[in-house]
């Protein structure tokens, strides 16, 4: 399991609105999101293995990885996924930006790209 928060867990606030995100009350839907500007200010993501389970018989034939992310905006909002491809983007982010927070706010475009085998992925695209 790998998470990581970027908000200050030692305020209460945040402890409340992280928890309430993570139990399904997300403002909205990155997906409806594609195009559009946000300011982020806070992310949350999780990583966690899932089993893969043959349709057929029922039997676990092996794992996946999950992914869930809370992206948090300056005026309060949240954004929800469970998108690979934004979870790859933010780490990125976070490794050239740094990490966004209330003095550091990171703007991103939502976007959405062509992948290799003629599905799309969701990703962040880095604005001034």
């Amino acid at each position: 399991n790998v998470k990581r928060c970027t908000l200050d867990l030692d305020n209460e606030d945040n402890q409340v609105l992280l928890y309430n995100v993570l139990n399904g009350d997300a403002d909205a839907l990155l997906n409806d999101m594609v195009d559009q500007t946000i300011t982020m200010v806070g992310a949350y993501m999780d990583k966690h293995p899932a089993p893969v389970i043959d349709e057929g018989t029922g039997e676990v034939i092996g794992t996946t990885s999950k992914y869930r992310i809370i992206i948090f905006d300056n005026e309060g909002k949240t954004y929800a996924t469970g998108s690979y491809g934004i979870y790859n983007a933010l780490t990125m982010i976070f490794d050239i930006f740094g990490e966004p927070t209330d003095k550091h706010p990171i703007k991103v475009k939502v976007s959405k790209k062509a992948t290799s085998n003629g599905h799309s992925t969701l990703t962040l695209v880095r604005v001034k």
